[in-house]
């Protein structure tokens, strides 16, 4: 009994050890030099890879709540641990007591989930790592240790992912990284870290590198609260190979740094959208190259330097959207901008070099800075904000262009330091322009308090630069605005100490023009050797009340009045002369807005007269009849008023060809009815005299006539027609090729006619009294030209009244031809023709008023079917305002 008893406690004893070690094993999976490969779906504490094992699984559940060991770790080089499918590593408890996890202890495993050493490899496809610290940690001093994960969660509670074994490498690919720490990090030496797609969400550093390591990133998503992109160099260790940030595609968001570099560091971003709270670009003694990247910092800083040796900031097809562009904390920095667009003000001192090159086609947008503040965190004081240093400006086909003023004080810009060996400070080549807003205002006001933005040069001026103007505010009236062109009136925009030219600043196509009104406004340069004479010393900006130095000055142009002429008029009622002979001079198109209505009524009287004259021959037609006839007209136009209050002369030219049908005649025993139509194209050119600039304008129009005529058998007759013409074309000036298009422009007329045929006592000798009235309306769009003017033409109309008659004799052939020969002479007469336009100012048209016109003729019925016509007449005007000029005509009708 006792035996039975021994060996039944034997039994149960050795079952029970027995089971001890199958749940041992259960816990632990190891393999130690060998190939080992755990079921599907098997949950275990941990997984090890020691001396060259090998594991690959699937499906695993790994979860260790001790504090002794990481959940998958893997060492010495040849150890591989290969996880695939829906994995899961959970690591639930925080390290083993006195552990620092910051620098991990040799033979400590407690601080990762995933611990990787001495040139071992771990490979995850899927799954996902969660850790109440690191989630992976390469550490290690010899062999390259490697990671490779794929489709795979990380959410930790410090880093997502640290190095610090030397050229370590990781690949990951969409991988999803969580982290209340760093996302990953390393600090080791040589790194290579490449990740495509997926995500890093970090509330500390989104990637930061150290001592010659490199980051590659392909279409990442970086949130941080901490830097976003960190790359260092702290180590003398390998000082040739810096460390270095690739990215490529993604976007940064952080509510701290988008891009940090440090000692010789680099990183490089490409087609990358990045939006900090703080600062978008921090660097010390490193270099950044952003291309096809959108920056954006709006209540911070875009680019801040430090060190002691020099920074380099190179930006091709880029954004920069900062409150303060760049902060420079007594360091040389190059900021080179490729067709890119950069924002915000410039912080620097006297003894910082800071050297900004702008190229092809690149915009700088200098603003006032709305945030910025001081150490205690008080608001800059707004003299601060409103004011830029650059020891150098290279302007190379760019722009610079002032933002509108804030808290009524515009910005200044210096650039240089006007120390010596610093002279060649400015260089514009190409295409180089600069925008200025500026504010009206008297002289005392102007400068006391800073009413435009301003340019000062402390150093020599090389190339031409073309200044524009983008707003303008204040009394366009003022006595500074009004004043006659001095060294004293006006606004002094740009200033220069060093060497410069003339035509070192130029205003585009030498004028430009203001607040919507067609008046010139000039820029002057006053200086050593200006022909315009040397700057006045009490308008220095430099602290130095000599005359060394060049003012270009902005001043109203004011039209060659000659002596003795009388304040001026100017357009309308309210002229904007104020004094004795300070007329504003107008920009050329005006004139041809002014002379227009006139132009394109001679050529629409023109085209009324010639087909009257076709209504003629229509009173004899027996049968359907065609006709066609061309015409023309130059004429002179004459405005007494002259240019001293806007009216001006032009050489008129019109050449039309007109073609009708004729129906047949419809008569009963009194009269007869003709009822025809016909089509017009004209061209029409014109050309202002007596201002700068003007040159031949060219208007295409084309019109359909319907008429009808009613003849009596006394010979008492009435004609009608009514028109209709669509006008295009453009208006050109010796500085615009189209200074404006015209659109949408179209003209109605309407005639009558009564007249009657009586024969006199001389043979085949007839006198025909004539009697007309023309009317003409003209139907604009509000005209935009090249100078940024309105015009509105308030759709002018004329009435014309004709008065006289022509004498006629006819003659027979032998061979029954009909020659029919007459002179003419009318009295004509324009009313409801003094209209007005609106070109910021309102100017008056030019009435005709009365003309006598004279002219002979000839009709030649060549066979019973067959005629021709010729014609030509004069026009004389009778007052001092009015048209000049002579017309002639031909044409051919056949008759069916």
């Amino acid at each position: 009994m006792f035996k039975k008893s021994l060996l039944s406690c034997t039994a149960i004893a050795a079952i029970a050890l027995f089971g001890t070690h199958s749940n041992a094993q259960d816990k632990n999976f190891v393999a130690e030099g060998e190939v080992r490969n755990p079921p599907k779906g098997a949950t275990y504490e941990t997984l090890e890879a020691l001396k060259g094992g090998k594991i690959s699984g699937t499906d695993l559940t790994l979860v260790n709540d001790k504090l002794d060991k990481a959940v998958v770790y893997a060492k010495d080089s040849g150890s591989v641990i290969e996880l695939y499918g829906n994995t899961t590593i959970q690591q639930q408890k925080s390290p083993a007591p006195n552990v620092g996890c910051r620098t991990p202890a040799e033979n400590d495993t407690s601080c990762s989930a995933v611990l990787l050493e001495n040139g071992a490899h771990f490979k995850m496809i899927g799954g996902s790592i969660t850790s109440q610290e690191v989630g992976i940690t390469l550490l290690g001093s010899s062999d390259i240790t490697t990671a490779e994960l794929k489709n795979v969660d990380i959410t930790t509670d410090a880093t997502g992912i640290q190095f610090y074994n030397p050229k370590s490498e990781l690949t990951l690919e969409n991988v999803r990284i969580k982290s209340s720490g760093v996302g990953i990090e390393s600090p080791g030496i040589e790194t290579q870290i490449t990740m495509s797609g997926g995500f890093i969400h970090a509330k500390g550093r989104g990637v930061s590198i150290d001592n010659g390591s490199t980051a590659f990133l392909n279409d990442v998503e970086i949130i941080a609260k901490g830097r976003a992109l960190s790359a260092m160099h702290y180590s003398p260790q390998n000082a040739d190979k810096p460390s270095k940030i690739v990215m490529t595609g993604g976007s940064i968001k952080t509510e701290n740094t988008a891009f940090y570099l440090f000692n010789g560091a680099q990183i490089d971003a490409t087609d990358v959208t990045a939006t900090a709270k703080k600062i978008g670009i921090q660097i010390e003694d490193a270099q950044v190259n952003l291309t096809n990247t959108k920056l954006s910092v709006e209540n911070g800083i875009g680019i801040e330097t430090n060190g002691y040796g020099s920074n380099t900031v190179n930006l091709k097809n880029t954004e920069i959207h900062a409150d303060v562009l760049l902060r420079n904390n007594g360091v040389s920095t190059l900021l080179t901008v490729d067709h890119s667009s950069i924002e915000g003000r410039v912080e620097t001192t006297d003894e910082d070099k800071i050297v900004f090159d702008l190229k092809n086609g690149a915009k700088w947008i200098i603003k006032n800075s709305a945030y910025e503040k001081d150490k205690d965190g008080h608001l800059v004081h707004i003299t601060q904000r409103s004011r830029s240093d650059v020891s150098v400006l290279n302007l190379n086909n760019s722009t610079i262009a002032f933002e509108n003023p804030t808290e009524e004080h515009y910005h200044t810009l210096h650039i240089g330091t006007g120390k010596a060996g610093t002279e060649a400070v400015y260089n514009a080549s190409g295409d180089a322009r600069i925008g200025f807003n500026i504010a009206w205002g008297d002289e005392t006001e102007i400068i006391n308090h800073q009413k435009s933005d301003r340019l000062l040069i402390h150093g020599d001026v090389a190339g031409t630069t073309t200044v524009y103007i983008q707003s303008d505010l204040g009394g366009r009236d003022s006595v500074v605005n009004a004043a006659a062109v001095s060294n004293t009136s006006g606004v002094s925009l740009i200033q220069v100490s060093g060497n410069a030219k003339e035509d070192s600043f130029k205003l585009d196509k030498g004028y430009t023009t203001l607040g919507g009104k067609p008046y010139k406004y000039t820029l002057t340069a006053y200086g050593p050797t200006s022909s315009h004479g040397k700057a006045n010393s009490e308008k220095n900006l430099f602290g130095e009340k000599n005359e060394n130095f060049w003012d270009f000055r902005l001043h109203k142009a004011f039209l060659d009045s000659g002596p003795g002429t009388g304040p001026g008029t100017g357009p309308g009622t309210t002229g904007p002369g104020t004094g004795p002979g300070l007329i504003p001079a107008p920009v050329a198109q005006t004139a041809s807005y002014i002379v227009m209505p006139n132009a394109l009524f001679t050529a629409g009287f023109t085209d009324m007269l010639k087909q009257s004259a076709l209504l003629a021959d229509t009173h004899t037609a027996q049968s359907y009849s065609f006709f066609l006839s061309p015409y023309g007209n130059t004429a002179t136009l004459t405005s007494e008023r002259g240019p001293l209050k806007y009216g001006y002369n032009a050489d008129i030219f019109y050449a039309a060809t007109q073609a009708g049908v004729t129906s047949a005649a419809i008569e009963n025993k009194d009269f007869t009815i003709h009822l025809g139509a016909l089509g017009t194209y004209g061209q029409l050119s014109f050309t202002p005299q007596n201002i700068k600039d003007a040159a031949k304008s060219t208007l295409n129009k084309w019109a359909a006539t319907a008429y009808g005529t009613l003849q009596h058998n006394n010979g008492l007759y009435f004609d009608i027609l009514a028109s209709y013409g669509m006008i295009d074309g453009n208006i050109t000036t010796a500085v615009f090729k189209s200074a404006a298009k015209l659109n949408n422009t179209t003209i109605f007329s309407a005639s009558a006619t009564v007249g009657k045929e009586f024969a006199t006592d001389a043979e085949g000798v007839n006198f025909e009294p004539q009697a007309q009235l023309i009317y003409q309306q003209l139907s604009f769009d509000t005209i935009k030209d090249a100078d940024n003017l309105k015009i509105d033409m308030k759709n002018p109309s004329q009435w014309l009244a004709r008065i006289g008659g022509r004498l006629s004799k006819t003659v027979s052939t032998e061979n029954n031809n009909v020659f029919s020969f007459y002179g003419k002479v009318n009295f004509l007469k324009t009313f409801g023709d003094d209209g007005k336009i609106q070109i910021g100012d309102v100017f008056d048209l030019d009435p005709m008023g009365a003309s006598l016109e004279g002219g002979v003729g000839i009709n030649a019925n060549l066979s019973q079917n067959f005629s021709i016509h010729g014609d030509v007449s004069y026009q004389q005007k009778l007052q001092e305002t009015g048209i000049t000029g002579a017309s002639f005509s031909g044409g051919i009708r056949y008759q069916f």
